[in-house]
Formats: C-alpha cells, structure tokens, sequence
C-alpha cells in the first residue's frame, strides 16, 4: 500500500477516537449512571426494569418459590423516592407485578413473612395509592397463534414490503400515525425499557433542512412530505455493556414501524443515520430533540405517489449464507 494511502487511512482511525470520545460525553451526561441526569428519569427507567425483572419469573412454568426478594425490595425504596407527576407508568407496572406476585405466593407459600411485607407496602404506600396496577404476566391462550392459512397472509404480507421513493403530496393525518404507532409499540425492548422516541415532521422546510443533513434523498426529497425521526434515550441504558443497545431497542421498533406503515397501506422508506457526532448535533438543534436521545434513523413515509411504482429490486442473498446450522 503506497505512504499516502496508509497516511489517508490513518486519519481515518484517528477521526473514530474522537467520535468515539463524543459519545463518552453523551453517556457522561445522560446514561442511568449520570450523577448529572435528573433523578425522576433514572428511577423511571430503574423501576420499570426491576418491575419486568419480576414478570419475567411470574412467566416462567415453575417459578421458584419467593424469588426475587431482594428486586422487589430494591424496588420498593425507589418507588419511595419517585415523583409520580414524572410519569405514573412505572409506578402502574411496579403494582401490577406486586400485586401478581403476592397472588401466586399466596397459594405456595401462604405463611411466609415476606408476602406479610408485601401487603402492607400494598396498602399504605404513598406512591402506589395513586395508580391502578398494570403489570405481572398474561395468559396466552392455544388461539394466539396464528393459523396456517393466517401465516400464508402474514408472509405476504411482510414479503411486500418495499423500500418507497416516490410518494403523493399529502400529509398523513394524526390519527393515522396515532393507530401506526399504537402497532409498533409492541416492538419488543430490552427489560421493556421503551426508551425509543419517534419525532414526526410535516413541515416542507423542517424536512428540507433535516433531509439535507441526512444525505441520502437525492432525487426524492421533494417528494418527502412526512417523516420520522426515532431515537433513543440514553438514560434508559447504563453500564458499558449497554453502550449500543439503544441501536437495538430502536432497530427493533423501527422495523416493527414500518410495518405498522405497511398495515394501514403507507409506504416507507428507512434512511440511515450513519452520520459524526457534530452532525447529530445539528440534526438535534434544527428538530428540537434533546441531546439524551441518541438518532437511530429516519424514516420517510405516507401514501404512495402512484399506482404503478417503481421500487429497487434489492435481491437478497442465499439462504444458506444467512442461516447457519450448528450441531
């Protein structure tokens, strides 16, 4: 490889280090670790994910008995300390998976101190006298699952999706995109976090100006006339091991969108977001989105612009090149 072509390449490993030192300052100041993050948003998130830890073992065939002593007590002193103006949504899961869980022991183990424990935080705690409970586990009956012929249609149907890049000069109403996000939320989130956020723009100017940070809309930005912006907040996630799962969770429900679009007949088109820090940056300040979310993508959508599309071929890969089989 000639010098100036190892030099080139060089620059460009060193431009990752700062990239990389960029988002240390994001986790710095917004991750649950933050000591700068307000506090009401890192219970928030840590309530929801004890709460779903105690689910997770309602949902198990045979769970073992009073597991999870030391969760629920560590949840209870944070539910003590949570404002429940925040959100009462942690609070509703916290109740629904105690009251579950005192449910179930009541019949295994009906003498145990510790479901007395239970009770009384049930009946005179302060932040759970203010929701109804919403949480534990669902009975899944044998008729959830689809039949054969409904899995035929479901093929299809995910099958024709495609990739739009030409769509009719009309602004999808908000009751749409209120019923398409009511069917992405059942995205599955790490813990249930849901920490993913979906921005929706309809101003010509404002998609303009986003579109041309994105840089990917050459030829159809004019023909763009609503588009997502999701991401994720980054308060939901702590710990280094968590440092990409936001791009996950916000992958996941993405995906689980544009689907979503695809059931109520919009088209769609994902636009990546593989862009530097300073970039983000300017997205964020144009579109008003805090600097704890982290941008996953953008998606532009709404009713196709004519009968008859055209839509890239994007053929796919052999099978036996993406499944492999492991004794």
């Amino acid at each position: 490889m000639p010098l100036k072509a190892k030099f080139f390449y060089m620059l460009k490993v060193i431009q990752y280090f700062w990239e990389y030192l960029r988002d240390f300052r994001l986790t710095l100041g917004y991750s649950y670790h933050s000591p700068f993050e307000e506090e009401n948003r890192r219970l928030y998130y840590r309530i929801i994910i004890l709460a779903h830890a105690i689910e997770k073992g309602l949902s198990l065939k045979d769970p073992r008995d009073l597991f999870g002593i030391k969760k629920l007590r560590d949840m209870m002193g944070l539910l003590d300390r949570y404002d429940v103006g925040f959100s009462p949504f942690p609070v509703e899961m916290a109740k629904g998976a105690i009251e579950s869980y005192v449910k179930l022991h009541r019949s295994k183990t009906p003498d145990a101190p510790f479901l007395e424990e239970l009770e009384a935080y049930l009946a005179n705690s302060e932040t759970l006298s203010q929701c109804e409970g919403n949480g534990g586990a669902r009975n899944i009956e044998p008729g959830h699952f689809p039949s054969e012929a409904s899995r035929q249609v479901g093929q299809v149907f995910i099958q024709s999706r495609f990739s739009c890049r030409n769509y009719a000069p009309v602004k999808v109403s908000k009751e749409t995109i209120r019923k398409v996000l009511e069917i992405a939320q059942s995205a599955p989130s790490q813990c249930n976090r849901q920490s993913v956020r979906v921005h929706c723009f309809q101003s010509p100017d404002q998609i303009s100006s986003l579109l041309s940070l994105q840089g990917g809309t050459s030829g159809f930005t004019e023909s763009i006339h609503n588009l997502f912006v999701v991401t994720s907040e980054l308060t939901a996630w702590g710990g280094y091991g968590q440092r990409s799962q936001s791009y996950v969770d916000g992958g996941l429900f993405s995906q689980n969108l544009m689907l979503a679009l695809h059931v109520h007949g919009l088209a769609s088109c994902p636009l990546n977001l593989a862009i530097t820090n300073a970039k983000e940056a300017n997205i964020k300040r144009i579109s008003g989105i805090h600097q704890r979310e982290r941008l996953i993508m953008m998606i532009a959508f709404g009713e196709p612009g004519e009968e008859n599309l055209l839509a890239a071929r994007s053929a796919r890969i052999p099978l036996e090149s993406v499944l492999l089989f492991h004794p």
